[in-house]
Order: C-alpha cells, then sequence, then structure tokens
C-alpha cells in the first residue's frame, strides 16, 4: 500500500519497474490487482493555509492564496477576515462548497496605501486572519495568517550639515534646518536635540511628510546675556531625525551659535622692576581689566623665569570693565637654580581671552638679586724656569670673596703661548674656592735667560667690574753639563 496524499488533486501515473542482472535468470513478478482509493472516515475535517507573507509597493494590489483541503465527507465552509487595516478583501465566494477529499483555493487581496498613512498612522506592514468555518460542523474552524509588507524605501536628510549664526549677548537666534523624506513613503521623523548648553527650544518630532516633500524646522537659541563663573563664545547642538519606519534610517546635523563680542584684555603696569637680597620673596602687583563688551574668562600663565616664581590662580573671570588685582611672587635663590649664574630673573605674564585666543596682553617684572661679588687669585706672583720647546705649569687657586655664589671667567696674557685648564669655573659659593692650572710654552729657538710675563685675569659673572690678577714670569734656561777636568 502506498500513501498517496501528498498528490492529491493532482494527475499522477504510475510506473512500475522489474530489474535483473546476467548471473541469475527466473521468471520475475507480476502486477495484478491495482486500484486507487481514498479512505472515508465518515466525519468532518480540514486544514486551511498555509501562512502567507508578501510584498507589495505603495498603491498596488497584493494578492494571498490559500488552500483549503477537505480531508473529511463533502462540506461547506464559511470564510472571514479580521484584523486587517489596510483596505482588504475576500475575493472567494463565502461559504464555498468542498467536495470530499477535495481541494479549494481561497484568494484574498490587500491594497497598499499609496503613501496617505491610514488614520494619521503610518504602516510598513499590516496583517489579517483568514478563518473558515465548516457549516456541516459548526464547531470546526480553521485559521490562517497573512502580512503584506510595504514594499518601501525610507529616507531622510537635514540641509545643510552644518551652519552657524550669530548675534549678540541677550538675542534669541533661530537655527533653521530643512528636513527632507527623500524615501517613498509617508514617515514621521523623531528628533533628539544633544550637546547644547545655551538654552535651546527643539522639536521632539516631525510628519507626517510625504515621500519627496520637505519641512522647515525652526530651532531658537537664547544667548546668555551674563554668564556666572563660566565663559562659552559659542555653542553647537545636533539634531538627528530618525524614520518613524525603520530605526536604523537616520540623519543629523550641526548647528552652532556665535556670540558677537569685541573681547579685550590689559595688564597694568606692562613692566616692573625689583632689587632684593638673596632668600628673599619679592612681590609684584598687577591689575588685570577685561577692556572687552562681553564676560570673559582670561587663561594667566607665567613664562620666560628661571627663578621660583608663583601666580595665585590660572584663570580670572571679569565682566565688562571689571577688573581684579593680581600679585606674583618672585622667591630670590641662595644658591643658582641651574648650571649658569643669574643675578636677575624676569618673568611674563600673560593673560589670553577664551572668546578669542588671539586676544591678550602681557606684563614683565625683573628682580635683581642685591649681592657683593668679589674674587681672588694665589699666589698673586710666580716664576718658573723652562727648557726651550718644554710647558711649564702654573697651579692656581681662585676664591669667592663675595656674599653670592659667582662664575669667573678666566683669560691670560702675554708673547708666549698659554693654556687655561678651564676658560670658565664655577659656580663657587660664597667662602669657597677651586683649582685650575695655567700652562705656558716656552718657544724652542728661546735664547738662555730669555723672559715672557704672563697676566691672568678673573672677571666676576655678576658684576664685570669685579676681578683679581695675577702675574706669572716663564724664563728660557738652557741645559748645562759640567764635565771634570783630569790633571797628569
Amino acid at each position: 500500500m502506498v500513501d498517496l496524499y501528498a498528490y492529491r488533486g493532482q494527475r499522477v501515473q504510475f510506473r512500475f519497474r522489474l530489474g535483473s542482472d546476467s548471473s541469475v535468470g527466473l521468471e520475475g513478478w507480476y502486477i495484478d490487482d491495482v486500484m486507487v482509493q481514498g479512505c472515508v472516515s465518515g466525519s468532518y475535517l480540514a486544514t486551511l493555509g498555509p501562512d502567507s507573507s508578501l510584498d507589495g509597493v505603495p498603491g498596488s494590489v497584493v494578492t494571498h492564496t490559500f488552500t483549503l483541503d477537505n480531508l473529511g465527507i463533502s462540506d461547506s465552509y464559511t470564510l472571514t477576515l479580521s484584523g486587517a487595516a489596510w483596505p482588504t478583501s475576500l475575493m472567494t465566494i463565502s461559504p464555498i462548497a468542498v467536495p470530499e477529499l477535495g481541494l479549494a483555493q481561497v484568494e484574498v487581496q490587500v491594497q497598499v496605501p499609496a503613501g496617505v498613512p491610514l488614520q494619521e498612522v503610518i504602516y510598513a506592514t499590516d496583517t489579517f486572519t483568514l478563518t473558515a468555518q465548516s457549516v456541516g460542523d459548526l464547531t470546526m474552524t480553521m485559521t490562517t495568517t497573512a502580512t503584506t509588507h510595504s514594499a518601501i524605501h525610507p529616507g531622510v536628510s537635514l540641509n545643510p550639515a552644518t551652519f552657524s549664526r550669530s548675534g549678540l549677548p541677550g538675542d534669541t537666534v533661530t537655527q533653521t534646518i530643512t528636513l527632507q523624506n527623500t524615501g517613498d513613503y509617508t514617515d514621521t521623523f523623531s528628533l533628539f536635540t544633544e550637546g547644547f548648553t545655551w538654552p535651546v527650544t527643539a522639536p521632539t518630532s516631525s510628519g507626517p511628510v510625504a515621500a519627496g516633500s520637505s519641512v522647515m524646522l525652526e530651532i531658537p537659541v537664547t544667548i546668555p546675556d551674563q554668564i556666572p563663573e563660566t565663559v562659552i563664545a559659542s555653542d553647537s547642538f545636533t539634531i538627528t531625525a530618525v524614520s518613524g519606519i525603520d530605526l536604523l534610517i537616520s540623519d543629523f546635523a550641526l548647528r552652532t551659535t556665535n556670540a558677537n563680542v569685541t573681547p579685550s584684555v590689559k595688564i597694568q603696569p606692562d613692566a616692573l622692576a625689583q632689587v632684593g637680597m638673596p632668600g628673599e620673596t619679592i612681590t609684584y602687583t598687577f591689575t588685570i581689566t577685561n577692556s572687552g563688551d562681553y564676560t570673559d574668562s582670561f587663561a594667566l600663565a607665567l613664562s620666560e623665569n628661571v627663578w621660583p616664581t608663583t601666580a595665585p590662580t590660572q584663570t580670572v573671570w571679569l565682566s565688562p570693565g571689571a577688573t581684579q588685582v593680581m600679585q606674583v611672587k618672585v622667591h630670590i635663590p641662595t644658591t643658582p637654580v641651574v648650571d649658569a649664574l643669574i643675578a636677575s630673573d624676569v618673568f611674563t605674564l600673560q593673560a589670553v581671552s577664551f572668546w578669542d585666543n588671539l586676544v591678550q596682553a602681557s606684563a614683565t617684572g625683573t628682580t635683581t638679586v642685591n649681592v657683593n661679588p668679589g674674587v681672588a687669585l694665589a699666589p698673586q706672583v710666580g716664576a718658573q724656569p723652562g727648557l726651550p720647546g718644554s710647558d711649564v705649569t702654573y697651579p692656581y687657586t681662585i676664591a669667592n670673596t663675595g656674599d653670592y655664589t659667582d662664575t669667573y671667567t678666566l683669560s691670560v696674557s702675554g708673547l708666549w703661548a698659554a693654556m687655561l685648564s678651564s676658560a670658565s669655573i664655577g659656580p663657587i659659593p660664597p667662602g669657597g674656592n677651586a683649582a685650575f692650572d695655567l700652562s705656558v710654552s716656552v718657544p724652542l729657538g728661546a735664547g738662555e735667560g730669555e723672559s715672557d710675563l704672563s697676566t691672568l685675569t678673573a672677571v666676576s659673572s655678576l658684576d664685570s667690574d669685579i676681578h683679581a690678577a695675577v702675574t706669572a714670569t716663564t724664563t728660557a734656561a738652557w741645559a748645562r753639563l759640567y764635565l771634570p777636568i783630569l790633571a797628569r
């Protein structure tokens, strides 16, 4: 017995195949009493389906086809539709009669909206339910569902993508953005605005907007008249439009609002100078003025100084015409802070406008250390002989006889070539000393007893008028060999 249920309603042919091989020869088999029949239970039984899902372009008609399969005795079925929002019509006459073990086709047509949302609600899909109720057995019902998808392509653009407007403090500036529905179906767009600091009044949605149509979004921005304790020269916001049909479809635009202001700043006086003792802290007083026409924040910075220099704050907030006193403190070191001695130090105080970093002012402060430099060289006088062609070395000691760390420049003068072990020496603290050498070359052709006077000079780096000098006399001496006299 073969189950032919899968082929019901179709015309079929039956084929029988006999196979053999070359090794065995027998009579084979016979076909007899072939019969095709149905097994009827004498009850009502049917199925309806399958579920359907079809696409259609806006304005088109989509036809869903279902199969009503009567698995029992002959019956009629009442057909009903439910759940549809789009115009939906049953194209098969109801009730429909289906013979015993018979099949029937049921058609339902759906009108896809052409672009005008139904009851102001946009549907990208619509679903209905088809129900078939047996007339012979009212307790037997079958259902199937069908979904119609509007084959649409949502799209949105915000133009221009970036734009800026300006206004005076206290003004309300209206930023405009064109929202265009670039899709092929009516859509409503959710709007999200973020990133702003100044007061912004923005809509949260726009639509319904017909396909290809545009709407103008107007977003007022209020420029603050005065902003306490913070200054914003401009403010920006980003607005994003998201499709109501497809949340993945979106576009955004950036809008910037600038305040029309003229920033300006002054620091007075523009230069100061003071003298102090080592270890003393000197205070400089400056007045910073907002000479612009709007509240501003000024960044303060100290530069070019070597000595420790401090200011109490790094930012000053001032309304137009307001002033603030700023004190800068300079500590005069008792010893050099770097390897090179500095007798005076200069700092620069700079104020830069937050509105425009090209708007700035500066002032300088010069601090000079009040010291008494001194220097001594020893020995005062030196003299040595040397063979022609040889070098004569003089050891020296230099002492800092002043009251502040100093570095000294060394130089030597004379006719014969001379070299110092160092061109400068220091820094040397007060009361300290250091050793160095002077080397004088005796010329190869120098005659017996010929001499040269070398003058060694040390000059203070704190004051070039402070110096010390010593001399060294180098004499050429020939070597003599004395032989004994022998008498016979």
